[in-house]
């Protein structure tokens, strides 16, 4: 008996079907490695930018305790000096740090 145009309706779409699931199983497996190369590229970042702050933090705090050491001994008559140069080295830290960020700002933009 010959199969109707249904039956063989029924089999394309059932063939149809199993190839549509097939191709939904690769997605998913291909999404899934997308997403763990981004969560371990993301890490990375993550890592980088705190090794990368926390030496600036580290730095940063040393020269502030530095300069209070020498702004205190000037006060208590330990270090004498003429000259204003710790509001002016703070300026300059102060400086050098905002070009700082902002050149970090322009290499992370390109």
């Amino acid at each position: 008996m010959p199969e109707s145009w249904e039956d063989k309706l029924d089999s394309h779409m059932k063939r149809l079907e199993d190839r549509i699931e097939e191709i939904g199983k690769k997605v998913e497996t291909k999404g899934d490695e997308i997403s763990k190369k981004a969560q371990t590229k993301a890490k990375d970042i993550q890592h980088e930018v705190e090794s990368r702050s926390g030496v600036h933090s580290l730095l940063g705090g040393i020269v502030l305790i530095v300069i209070g050491l020498i702004w205190l001994g000037n006060n208590l008559g330990w270090i004498n000096y003429e000259i204003p140069w710790v509001p002016v080295v703070m300026i300059v830290i102060g400086a050098y740090l905002i070009l700082k960020h902002r050149h970090s700002e322009k290499d992370e933009s390109q």
